[in-house]
C-alpha cells in the first residue's frame, strides 16, 4: 500500500510538471515587441525595446535595467540588433547595444547603457539576409559572429563592400534561439538555389521594378517582401513570361525591407530594398 501511494505521488508530480503554465502578460507593444536574450554574466533576460529605450526584466518578470536611447530612433525597436555585457568591450558591468539607425543611408552605433559612443560606421547596415535551413521562406540576419580567432562583425556598406570588425569580447551563449542570428549557425545556404533577383531604383520613392530570372526547370514563383520583424507585407506571383515586375512603394512605409523569390520548396536568399518619403 506505501509503495503504491508514493508511486501515485510521483506520478502526480510528473503530471504538473508537464502542464503549461500562465506566468505573466506584458502591455500591449504597440510602439515594440519583445523577445528573450542572453546579457552574459547576467544571464537571460525578457527584452521589450520600442523607439525610445529599452527596457529588460528577470525572468520573473521583475524589472532588472531601463536603458534610455542617446537618439530618436526610426523603427519600433527592431534596429536594436544586439544587447549585451561582455561583447563589445572587456567591462562586463556595463551593458552595450548595437542599434542600426535607419536614415536614408544608415549608421551602425553602438552605445554603452549611459550613453557613451562606443563605435560609429556611417553609410552601413549591421544586418544582411540569410536564408535558414528550417524555414526558407524567413529572412535573418547574422551581423556577429563567433571564429576561432574571436568574435567578428560584418557591416555592409553602401557601396556594395562588407567591413569586418574584430571585437574584444565573446557572444553569449544562444537563448531561446537567438544565437542562431549571433553565432552564424546557419550560415550554410544550402537551401538558396540558383535565383537572379535585384530591384531598381534602391531606395526607392514611389516604386521600384524588381528583376528576376527563375532557375532552369521552374516557371513560376513568388516575390515576397518581409519587415525587419519577418512580417510578410507583400507577395506577388511571377512566372517565366516576363523577367521584371514593377511595384508600388507608395503604401509601405518608409524603412528598410527584405524580398525574395520563392518556388516550390525552394527560395533565393533575401535582398534589402529601402522606401523613402
Amino acid at each position: 500500500m506505501k509503495k503504491l501511494l508514493i508511486i501515485a505521488l510521483i506520478a502526480f508530480s510528473m503530471t504538473a510538471k508537464a502542464q503549461i503554465t500562465f506566468e505573466h502578460t506584458y502591455p500591449n507593444l504597440t510602439s515594440g515587441f519583445l523577445k528573450p536574450i542572453n546579457l552574459g554574466p547576467s544571464g537571460k533576460k525578457y527584452a521589450i525595446i520600442d523607439t525610445a529605450q529599452i527596457q529588460l526584466y528577470n525572468l520573473n518578470h521583475s524589472l532588472f535595467r531601463s536603458i534610455t536611447f542617446p537618439i530618436t530612433t526610426k523603427s519600433n525597436g527592431g534596429n536594436v540588433i544586439l544587447i549585451t555585457e561582455n561583447l563589445f568591450d572587456n567591462d562586463s558591468t556595463n551593458i552595450e547595444y548595437l542599434i542600426n539607425d535607419y536614415n536614408y543611408t544608415g549608421s551602425v552605433k553602438i552605445f554603452r547603457e549611459d550613453g557613451t559612443l562606443l563605435f560609429d560606421e556611417p553609410n552601413a547596415w549591421a544586418f544582411y539576409p540569410i536564408v535558414i535551413l528550417t524555414n526558407p521562406i524567413a529572412p535573418f540576419w547574422t551581423p556577429i559572429l563567433m571564429t576561432d580567432s574571436g568574435a567578428k562583425m560584418i557591416l555592409y556598406k553602401n557601396d556594395g563592400s562588407f567591413k569586418i570588425y574584430g571585437l574584444p569580447g565573446i557572444i553569449p551563449s544562444c537563448c531561446c534561439g537567438e544565437g542562431s542570428n549571433y553565432t552564424g549557425n546557419y550560415m550554410n545556404q544550402e537551401n538558396s538555389f540558383n535565383y537572379e533577383i535585384r530591384n531598381y531604383p534602391n531606395p526607392s520613392l514611389e516604386q521600384t521594378t524588381i528583376e528576376y530570372n527563375l532557375p532552369k526547370g521552374i516557371n513560376q514563383g513568388e516575390i515576397v517582401f518581409y519587415n525587419l520583424q519577418g512580417v510578410e507585407i507583400k507577395r506577388f506571383k511571377v512566372d517565366n513570361t516576363f523577367n521584371s515586375l514593377i511595384i508600388s512603394t507608395s503604401d509601405i512605409a518608409a524603412g528598410t525591407y527584405y524580398y525574395q523569390l520563392q518556388t516550390t520548396g525552394q527560395s533565393s536568399a533575401g535582398k534589402k530594398m529601402v522606401v523613402i518619403k
